[in-house]
């Protein structure tokens, strides 16, 4: 066993061997693997670490596990463990019928790269961690929107089945008396309309969240959005509230089809945060003014803002929520607005350097896409909730690596 690689001696040294691992990502994502190998094999980039697991990554999904091994164990034996090459490694493995070898590589890749989703799930596969035990439930906040609809409905059933002590939704009170006859189980506290001008209808504050689910009495606060179905046991809210105690948990969504058969593919969103539970003495405690639960960022304002008031953060990465795939309802202004705000929250310095409210290009919408994105893998880095209610497998994805967006494909079970 090695130590983790760093990544400057895993990059391209060159002009020619840049180039040429560009030009191969490129080529994988637009599905011409086999040229991509080429070019990943020939003079200017094939002694190029990065371009060895990514070859490595082409040849298994070519059937030619003995190659990808040894190209896997080359790069790591010269510059210390990867969570790709191990990845690559462990369903090599499998595909040698090699199980025990299979699941050291997995449990090694979740060490070395805990922010990959996949390797703590495939990990997970094969050694189940223990779980943790419940205490008094956590209550559910979200804020339902106006025109809430099946996918609501059951998304609030299943937090109801999940053992939650109360689901409780800020609206405005107009949105109240529109939705209370629908949802007779929901706790529903007045909001502000603060955000009415700005971004187009009310959004709920996460202070209001905060302070509406701790006034229930509830230790710990799981703020949800309102469309995230949970596919958890009876007594997930009270784990969910021992897994949070001192800090926070987070967790990622899985999109899935709306109407999805055994062999349609699922994917976490991994740049995103649906789920967050936050102890509630911690929660006058959070410098949250001005993200709204709806809106961007706010998924990775709440965690932060725990871990800057002291808190302990932890990760769920079990395949527990569920989000029916449909047409992105997104704002370019919100998250360009709230982008800004972030990063002048937390970073301030940063933002002073970076950010600019005369530009009128690109350059500050690429800046902030790229920290949400490094924001979210330093994030999935928290250690684990333990709230393993099921498991998932993530098969082998050759193009992760070369993605623009990485997203991790998960195999659910039925």
């Amino acid at each position: 066993m090695t130590d983790a690689a760093p990544l400057a001696g895993l990059a391209p040294d060159t002009p020619q061997a840049h180039a040429g691992l560009k030009a191969a990502r490129e080529l994988i994502r637009r599905g011409e693997c086999a040229v991509a190998l080429d070019v990943l094999s020939g003079p200017d980039c094939r002694d190029t670490p990065l371009a060895q697991l990514l070859r490595a990554d082409l040849l298994l999904a070519g059937n030619r596990p003995e190659p990808a091994l040894a190209l896997v164990a080359a790069v790591h034996q010269a510059y210390g463990d990867t969570g790709q090459g191990l990845l690559c490694a462990g369903h090599a493995a499998l595909a040698q019928g090699e199980r025990a070898k299979a699941a050291a590589a997995f449990a090694r890749a979740a060490a070395v790269a805990p922010d990959r989703i996949a390797a703590r799930v495939n990990a997970a596969a094969f050694f189940p961690p223990s779980p943790v035990a419940a205490t008094a439930p956590a209550v559910a906040v979200t804020s339902l929107p106006p025109g809430a609809d099946a996918r609501c409905r059951a998304a609030v059933a299943s937090w109801g089945a999940a053992g939650f002590s109360a689901i409780v939704s800020v609206n405005t009170p107009a949105e109240i008396t529109a939705l209370a006859k629908r949802f007779p189980q929901v706790a529903f506290v007045p909001g502000a309309t603060t955000t009415l001008a700005a971004f187009g209808r009310p959004y709920a504050g996460l202070p209001q969240l905060l302070a509406a689910g701790a006034a229930t009495g509830a230790a710990v606060v799981a703020v949800i959005n309102a469309d995230l179905v949970l596919a958890a046991g009876p007594d997930f809210a009270g784990r969910l509230a021992i897994a949070a105690t001192g800090g926070a948990v987070i967790a990622c969504r899985v999109d899935v089809a709306a109407h999805r058969s055994a062999s349609a593919a699922s994917s976490y969103y991994d740049v995103g945060f649906d789920l967050c539970a936050v102890e509630a003495r911690l929660a006058d405690r959070l410098e949250l003014d001005g993200f709204y639960l709806g809106l961007p960022w706010w998924d990775y304002a709440l965690p932060l803002a725990v871990v800057r008031a002291g808190g302990l953060l932890r990760f769920c990465p079990a395949p527990l929520g569920l989000h029916a795939v449909h047409d992105a309802v997104w704002s370019h202004r919100a998250f360009v607005t709230l982008g800004q705000r972030f990063v002048r929250r937390f970073w301030p310095r940063l933002a002073s350097e970076l950010l600019d409210d005369r530009a009128v290009d690109a350059g500050i919408e690429t800046v902030l896409a790229g920290l949400g994105g490094r924001t979210a893998t330093v994030l999935r880095r928290a250690p684990d909730a333990g709230l393993w209610d099921r498991t998932g497998f993530c098969p082998h994805d050759p193009g992760f690596a070369a993605a623009l967006l990485p997203l991790t494909v998960v195999a659910l079970p039925d």
